[in-house]
């Protein structure tokens, strides 16, 4: 909770879309299109989406990502989502 908040932690993650990839010296980024239209590169470990999803994978068509959401209970569950590239 005392990190600084990444820019698409604005967003929800249903409102993003994974629009691409780049393989730059070995590493794979994800091009992720907020709802605005602003284009993001991001890598493994970038926050994104509201529910503070933690990227854990880039592939060439989808980014896999780690989200800690309330159990409706007072608790909280870590849940996998992915952002899969659009066509």
């Amino acid at each position: 909770t005392t990190r600084r908040k990444e820019e698409l932690e604005r967003f929800e993650l249903d409102s993003l879309r994974m629009v691409g990839t780049l393989e730059r010296a070995g590493m794979n980024w994800g091009i992720v299109q907020s709802p605005e239209g602003t284009v993001y590169r991001v890598r493994e470990e970038n926050y994104i989406g509201r529910n503070h999803g933690q990227i854990t994978s880039i592939s060439q068509d989808q980014i896999v990502l780690n989200e800690i959401i309330s159990d409706g209970s007072g608790g909280w569950l870590k849940r996998q989502s992915q952002l899969v590239l659009s066509e």
